[in-house]
C-alpha cells in the first residue's frame, strides 16, 4: 500500500494489506528495517522502537478499519523519522529535541485511539466466540423441541431439561450483549484474539449450567414456586432457565436459599429484609414478572 526507502542507508518501512476470502478480515502489517539509518542516532532509534512496539500491539489486537487507520498513522510517523534522520538537521540537538517532543505527542494520540478501538475490538471477538459457543446449543435445542413435539403429553423431563440447558445459554448471550451496549462489559483485549474467543465460547455453557440447575431445583420441589401442571409447565421451566442464564446472581441466590425454603429455617425476619441488588433487579424485571412463593 505504501513504502518509504532511505536514499543513503539500507533502511525503509512498508505497509502491506493481504486480502482474505469471504468474511475473514484482511491482514494489515507494517514492515520495517531501520537499524542502519539510526545506528549513530540513539534518540531517533528509541523513537522508532516505540513506534514499532505499538505497531505490534495494533497488529495483534485491532481489526479491519481501526487497524488500518492506526497502522497508516504509524507508517507516516516512522517514514517521517527516517526522512528526518537523512537530513542535515539530524545533527542538530535542538531539532532532534523538537522532533522527539512532537513524535511522542503523536504516539500518545495513536495509543489513545488504539486503546479506545481495542475495547470495541475485544468485545467483538468475545461476542463472536459466544456465537460459536451457541452452535451446539442450537442443535441441542432443536433436537429437544423435536422430541417434545413428538411426545404424547409434551412433558418429557429429559427434553425439557435440555431446553432449559439451551435457554440458559441464550440468557447468557442476551445478558452479555445488553450489558455491552451499556458499557458494563470489560475485557482484557491484550489477552489475544484466540483467548478472548475461547472465553466467549465458554460463556454460554456457564449460563446453560445455571439454567439446568434452576430446572432441577424447580422440578425437585426444593424451591417452592407455583408450577402449572400440564404442557404449560414446560414454558415455566424454560422461562426460569432463561432468567438464570441472563442473571447468574439470580440463579445463585435462588439455589443458595433453596435449603432455607425447603426446611423453613434461616428465613430472615419480616422487619429485616435482605438488601436488594440494583443490577439484579434491573435485569430480572426486564424479563420476569413478579412470582409469589408458596
Amino acid at each position: 500500500m505504501n513504502a518509504y526507502w532511505c536514499t543513503d542507508e539500507a533502511s525503509g518501512v512498508a505497509l502491506t494489506i493481504k486480502p482474505r476470502p469471504l468474511f475473514l478480515p484482511d491482514v494489515v502489517q507494517l514492515h520495517w528495517a531501520t537499524d542502519w539509518s539510526t545506528k549513530d542516532k540513539p534518540k531517533l532509534m528509541a523513537l522508532l522502537y516505540l513506534c514499532e512496539s505499538l505497531s505490534v500491539r495494533v497488529h495483534e489486537v485491532l481489526r479491519e478499519t481501526s487497524q488500518r487507520l492506526a497502522m497508516q498513522s504509524l507508517f507516516t510517523l516512522i517514514s517521517f523519522l527516517l526522512a528526518f534522520g537523512e537530513s542535515p538537521r539530524a545533527q542538530n540537538d535542538r531539532a532532534v529535541a523538537e522532533i522527539d517532543r512532537t513524535t511522542r505527542d503523536q504516539l500518545k494520540k495513536i495509543e489513545r485511539y488504539y486503546r479506545e478501538a481495542a475495547v470495541r475490538s475485544g468485545q467483538i471477538v468475545y461476542v463472536g466466540g459466544m456465537l460459536l459457543g451457541m452452535i451446539p446449543m442450537l442443535l441441542l435445542g432443536i433436537t429437544a423441541w423435536i422430541v417434545l413435539a413428538n411426545a404424547k403429553d409434551f412433558n418429557s423431563v429429559g427434553a425439557i431439561g435440555v431446553l432449559c440447558f439451551c435457554a440458559g445459554a441464550v440468557g447468557a448471550l442476551i445478558s452479555v450483549m445488553s450489558r455491552m451496549s451499556s458499557g458494563r462489559v470489560r475485557v482484557d483485549w491484550e489477552f489475544g484474539k484466540d483467548t478472548l474467543r475461547t472465553l466467549g465460547a465458554l460463556r454460554p455453557f456457564v449460563g446453560a449450567v445455571f439454567g439446568l440447575m434452576t430446572f432441577f431445583a424447580l422440578k425437585s420441589g426444593i424451591v417452592a414456586l407455583g408450577v402449572i401442571d400440564g404442557s404449560e409447565s414446560t414454558y415455566f421451566y424454560v422461562l426460569f432457565a432463561f432468567v438464570a442464564g441472563f442473571s447468574e446472581r439470580f440463579a445463585r441466590d435462588m439455589l443458595l436459599h433453596a435449603p432455607e425454603t425447603a426446611t423453613g429455617r434461616g428465613r430472615p425476619p419480616a422487619a429485616q429484609p435482605e438488601p436488594s441488588d440494583p443490577d439484579l433487579a434491573d435485569e430480572v424485571s426486564d424479563v420476569l414478572p413478579p412470582v409469589t412463593t408458596q
